[in-house]
């Protein structure tokens, strides 16, 4: 039972903590990332993040990215 409120606390952490961190360039190739808006349920709790995205490495994600772009 402990090793699982240990998890759900790391994981709240997580999606507290992915609120504010942004990364700018994308690691693989330098283009801008573009940020898609999901958002994740957990332990009856909801959070509202931007998913970060390289639509150059990844382009079928730009589908995703022109229809539900974050500002």
């Amino acid at each position: 039972m402990a090793q699982t409120t240990e998890l759900s606390r790391s994981i709240v952490e997580f999606l507290n903590s992915s609120e504010v961190v942004k990364t700018r360039r994308c690691p693989s190739c330098g283009a801008p990332m573009e940020y898609v808006p999901v958002t994740f349920h957990f332990a009856g709790e909801a959070w509202d993040v931007g998913l970060p995205v390289c639509i150059w490495c990844e382009p079928e994600s730009l589908e995703l990215v022109d229809h539900r772009r974050v500002a």
